[in-house]
């Protein structure tokens, strides 16, 4: 008998499978691209969407688009609900109709498994949430300050690209619920249920409107949803303390925990645009800081002008309780107009005492204030007053720009020169001025940054700390 022997095959390795698994994936990968990019209603409605959202809703605030990181915080928000959004709609109702289609039934049935079209689904997916951010990163560039917090050197370049690789990241979660939505349901359904989870996401996770202005119980909800993780994980890689990878991918994937920091380390980390911020505080009125006062005390003289050469005082209480900035601060006010011998006033001393306290999107901190202002221009025929003159503010303030809640004790000095308020308007119209902004904690470490001012003639100011440059309403 004659037996014939055949040789066993090799048992097929890991690294056998590799190579063919990576074939069916670039398969997939080029399949489901070119079946996207046959529908470009779909492209299109992805990728303006964001960017609409941008123009009708961000753009009209000018508060926002002026100040480098809010346009970069707000951008983030809306890369994050862009990117949620097409994936929980593309993919869960577009896989939801494919499986009503007889080819997607087709491809199930072979024996390849489920790994290449769910990383080929995450590849297309990547690919679409970058185009779709294209034109939003165009628009932000070209029409907000935010290019300012790169240029000025406050935030490293490489930050940017990371943003955008960590926006991709953070969409994971979304993307696997489109693809539970797609696969558990029907069509119909999957619309409806599409339009349930994204909204409610949406709000919750601080994607419509900033986490700061969320009541506590809200904010503790929030905290616990993968919308909130992955805005806050964004917004983290664009905060000028480092993130690390490992970071990142857990906020992406879980709920994210927040970031505690001494007081110390928020003494060395606070930059120069939060700097700038302060100064904002400082002095706009929405704070009630120094223009406040200022034009108050050009309105008392202008009252007061025949009362040559008698001190006289008064107090003012000033609060709002609604909206995104709040204040609640009482002016005390001493004052004498110094007149010539045939009792033409000359010039006013006013000295300003007050103390309250503040709450903004950003910032909240209670003060107390002094200052001393000469005014001169009190003749009829001036058209603006003019101040020279010091104003100080110390106390405890808390910024929530990062993950952070100690508060430090704050100082800022501002030294006007020739700061010009419209008779008529009672508006400030010109002038400049220096200020100084020191951090102190209780264990008394210090961190000092001086900067300059310059008063616009329409009713803004314009602070300059080390180079980076920041615009306001006053």
């Amino acid at each position: 008998m004659t037996t014939t022997s055949y040789p066993v095959p090799a048992a097929r390795t890991h690294a056998s499978l590799l190579v063919p698994t990576m074939r069916l994936i670039g398969v997939h990968t080029k399949a489901q691209l070119l079946d996207l990019i046959r529908t470009p209603v779909a492209i299109v409605s992805t990728t303006i969407f964001p960017t609409l959202a941008f123009l009708f809703f961000v753009l009209p605030q000018r508060e926002v688009v002026n100040n480098s990181l809010w346009s970069l915080v707000t951008v983030a928000q809306l890369a994050v609900f862009g990117v949620m959004s097409a994936y929980l709609f593309g993919y869960g109702i577009g896989i939801a109709e494919e499986r009503a289609n007889p080819w997607t039934t087709y491809l199930r049935t072979l024996p390849i498994g489920a790994l290449p079209t769910t990383i080929a689904r995450f590849l297309v997916a990547a690919s679409s949430a970058l185009i779709s951010l294209a034109p939003l990163v165009l628009a932000v560039a070209l029409l907000t300050s935010a290019p300012e917090a790169f240029t000025s050197g406050d935030l490293a370049w490489w930050r940017l690209p990371a943003a955008l690789g960590a926006v991709i990241l953070v969409g994971a979660p979304f993307l696997a619920m489109g693809l539970f939505i797609g696969y558990l349901l029907s069509a119909k359904a999957a619309i409806a249920v599409a339009q349930v989870v994204n909204f409610p996401l949406a709000f919750i996770g601080g994607l419509m409107l900033p986490p700061e202005m969320f009541p506590g119980w809200v904010d503790a909800i929030s905290l616990a949803t993968p919308s909130r993780a992955a805005r806050d994980a964004v917004i983290a890689v664009l905060r000028p303390e480092q993130t690390t990878l490992a970071a990142l991918l857990l906020a992406a994937l879980t709920a994210l925990t927040s970031c505690r920091k001494d007081p110390e380390e928020i003494i060395e980390l606070l930059s120069n645009s939060e700097a700038a911020e302060i100064v904002e505080t400082a002095l706009a009125t929405k704070t009630a800081g120094f223009t406040m006062p200022a034009i108050d005390a050009a309105q008392i003289i202008e009252a007061y002008l025949n009362n040559c050469n008698v001190p006289g005082d008064t107090t003012l209480s000033k609060s709002k309780v609604a909206g995104p900035a709040t204040y609640s601060y009482t002016f005390g006010m001493d004052w004498l107009i110094t007149c010539s011998n045939l009792n033409v006033p000359q010039s006013a001393e006013v000295d300003i005492a007050a103390n309250g306290s503040f709450s903004t999107l950003h910032w909240t901190g209670s003060d107390v204030s002094a200052g001393n202002l000469t005014y001169t221009g009190l003749d009829f025929q001036a058209p603006a007053y003019i101040i020279n003159g010091s104003y100080s503010l110390e106390g405890d303030i808390t910024g929530s720009l990062r993950k952070v809640d100690p508060s430090f004790n704050c100082t800022t000095e501002l030294t006007v020169v020739n700061m010009t308020i419209d008779k008529d308007a009672l508006k400030v119209t010109g002038g400049s001025g220096t200020v100084k902004i020191t951090g102190t904690t209780a264990n008394g470490g210090s961190k000092t940054l001086d900067g300059s001012l310059t008063f616009n003639s329409d009713g803004t100011a314009t602070v300059k700390v080390n180079g980076y440059e920041h615009t306001f309403e006053l």
